[in-house]
């Protein structure tokens, strides 16, 4: 019995592992979720089309993880921070991303609060 559990947890992992290298090569494909996350229990990152989910905190999670999400485009907005971008809460837009990327956030700051139209 003990041997099952064990095999199940590897391939659990071995799921995990290729979830997320999937999202690296991909990650168009990704909806991020860290903007926007007000639950611990929320995943950080889902596949748009299977919705598998993804948690930075997963302990399962491979360990080479942490040092690529850096790299990850600031294109995987959340869908709240779209729809708050399509509805014009810039405001509140600028506040989610901030807490993700700084430096996309200054250059967004910077075009939302000029003084100078569009």
């Amino acid at each position: 019995m003990a041997a099952l559990v064990g095999d199940a947890a590897g391939a659990r992992a071995v799921r995990i592992e290729q979830a997320w290298r999937a999202l690296f090569a991909n990650p168009s494909e990704w909806w991020d979720y860290r903007p926007s996350k007000s639950n611990p229990n929320y995943p950080d990152f889902r596949h748009k089309a299977s919705r598998e989910p993804l948690w930075l905190d997963n302990p399962l999670t491979p360990s080479w993880v942490d040092s690529l999400v850096p790299s990850l485009p600031t294109s995987l907005v959340s869908p709240r921070i779209h729809s708050l971008i399509l509805c014009g809460d810039l405001h509140q837009a600028l506040h989610l991303l901030s807490s993700v990327n700084p430096l996309v956030s200054e250059g967004f700051h910077s075009l939302v609060c000029s003084e100078t139209p569009w």
